[in-house]
């Protein structure tokens, strides 16, 4: 799943890319289609459901804020964030493409595999 905030008629999208819609919905891209086909066209994209929407905006909200924030000319990997139970997700912006990526990434303990 790649987060890519909010939709843009401009913007082609990957299979797997996730937008938020004007209202605040938010879809996952199921199979490709040309730009500017609309989120809430079924034939392309999925629905997230409520709860799990909720996070992923929360998520997209707060990196960007965070991100504004950030000096442009630090050169880290990525943020890392907490998560329950110690869980820590590593969370980078690719911007090689016409729109910014940003990837959430759970980093598994390294002595023996678990998160």
């Amino acid at each position: 799943m790649k987060l890519k905030g909010d939709f843009s008629a401009d913007t082609n999208y990957s299979v797997g890319d996730v937008v938020r819609w004007e209202n605040g919905d938010i879809f996952q891209l199921l199979k490709p289609c040309d730009a500017g086909t609309a989120p809430v066209n079924t034939l392309y994209w999925g629905k997230i459901l409520k709860p799990i929407a909720d996070v992923i905006s929360m998520v997209i909200d707060y990196v960007a804020t965070f991100a504004a924030q950030i000096p442009k000319n630090i050169d880290d990997d990525g943020i890392v964030l907490k998560g329950a139970e110690d869980a820590e997700y590593l969370i980078t912006v690719d911007e090689s493409g016409e729109t910014p990526e940003l990837e959430v990434t759970l980093i598994e303990d390294e002595e023996d595999g678990e998160t």
